[in-house]
């Protein structure tokens, strides 16, 4: 048994901080959120975050909490859209006619 096999790791409850900015953005409505400015407050210790092998994680169940933090507000729905409602085209076989 190898010392990384001992060490903890990251649950999918975690979020890698990168991702952070993009994951607001996407449940919460208000200015754009830096990478920096988000470190800089987890270094601070104003957001909870977890430093899990050199690299900081924060739970996806603290995102309300911090899109506050930043004064965003929340969309209605938390839940992640599905593919088709991703989709702002219908799709169209080859060769069909599309009205304008």
């Amino acid at each position: 048994m190898s010392v990384s096999d001992t060490m903890p790791k990251a649950s999918e409850d975690h979020l890698p901080l990168s991702r952070v900015p993009r994951e607001l953005a996407a449940i919460a409505s208000g200015g754009p959120v830096e990478y920096h400015h988000v470190y800089k407050q987890v270094l601070n210790g104003n957001l909870p975050a977890d430093n899990i092998r050199n690299r900081w994680y924060v739970l996806k169940s603290d995102l309300p909490a911090i899109a506050a933090a930043f004064g965003m507000t929340l969309r209605q729905t938390l839940s992640e859209p599905t593919r088709r409602q991703r989709r702002t085209m219908q799709p169209v076989a080859r060769g069909q006619q599309v009205a304008a």
